[in-house]
């Protein structure tokens, strides 16, 4: 199988699942995973394969290609973990979703004019 479109794949299905999420910090937590997957995507495509989050956002600061989606995929690795970890109660979830979303949006517009 494709590596890449497999990641390709599951990003459009974790980003799809979050438009029928009701929870804002759930919601937030599927566009976290469908911007892991279009990342993962992308570095395969470079032939890089990373194992875990750190390793991740070390390759996109580091890639010439990828290094302008690192602060946008920061932040919203960010929230997701308040909000999946911390029991973030954020005084504005609609503004952080919308956050989030439009972050995801520019990581997926990206990549795929990588691919």
């Amino acid at each position: 199988m494709n590596q890449v479109q497999d990641h390709l794949d599951r990003a459009l299905e974790h980003q799809r699942n979050a438009e029928l999420i009701p929870a804002p910090d759930w919601k937030i937590v599927a566009y976290f995973y469908s911007a892991v997957h279009f990342i993962n995507a992308a570095l395969l495509r470079y032939g890089r394969c990373v194992g875990n989050h750190a390793e991740r956002a070390e390759e996109l600061r580091q890639h010439q290609d990828l290094a302008v989606l690192y602060l946008r995929y920061k932040l919203l690795s960010d929230l997701a973990f308040q909000a999946w970890y911390e029991c973030f109660q954020s005084q504005d979830y609609a503004r952080d979703v919308a956050d989030c979303k439009m972050r995801l949006e520019a990581i997926k517009t990206h990549v795929e004019s990588l691919i």
